[in-house]
């Protein structure tokens, strides 16, 4: 999502928010939605997937609709988290909680969905999750070098391994392959 739409979509919930009920706030409210629409129907898409739940497309803008009236109630005008990442991460909450856990059969907990607040925190630990997933379906070769990445990146120095001699691949390679790396676990964890 550019900057502006995040602009655009931060300003229109700051209106709905202080907007009486009514006809404007449902108009703004839909208007929010064409907004984040094609971003809520990837994320449906790519959550349930993951999970090997296959929907159709009319199931998928129904799951988009009920995420993103979720999400909507739960978002914090003055907290410093993006739109797509506030949208994204109870996106996801929601869809483990009301789809995937009753598509697998696992029993809900007693929690009422509504008190639950995600906290930057989870978003990190999905941020973890991505590069523990993705660190498993790497040749052992690269994995050697996405471990080097993700230590070279911690600031103390003493700490840090360098197992280019250890590699098979080319030196040029490896550097590059680090480098590649790096970008990718910092826009995961930051994201």
């Amino acid at each position: 999502m550019k900057k502006e739409q995040k602009d655009s979509c931060h300003r229109l919930i700051c209106k709905y928010r202080i907007c009486p009920e009514g006809g404007r706030k449902t108009r703004l409210r839909n208007r929010i939605f064409q907004e984040l629409q094609p971003f809520m129907v990837k994320w449906v898409s790519a959550i349930l997937a993951k999970k090997s739940i296959y929907a159709t497309e009319e199931e998928i803008l129904s799951f988009s609709w009920d995420c993103f009236e979720f999400c909507l109630r739960r978002y914090k005008v003055n907290k410093p988290i993006s739109v797509p990442g506030h949208f994204y991460s109870y996106t996801r909450f929601y869809l483990l909680k009301n789809v995937v856990y009753k598509e697998e059969g696992l029993e809900e907990s007693n929690a009422n969905i509504d008190s639950v607040e995600i906290s930057p925190l989870n978003t990190i630990y999905e941020g973890l999750e991505e590069l523990r997933s993705f660190r498993s379906i790497l040749d052992p070769e690269y994995a050697m070098v996405f471990d080097d990445a993700i230590m070279s990146m911690h600031t103390k120095s003493k700490d840090k391994q360098y197992r280019q001699k250890e590699s098979t691949l080319k030196q040029s390679k490896y550097k590059e392959s680090k480098k590649l790396f790096k970008i990718m676990i910092d826009f995961l964890l930051r994201r």
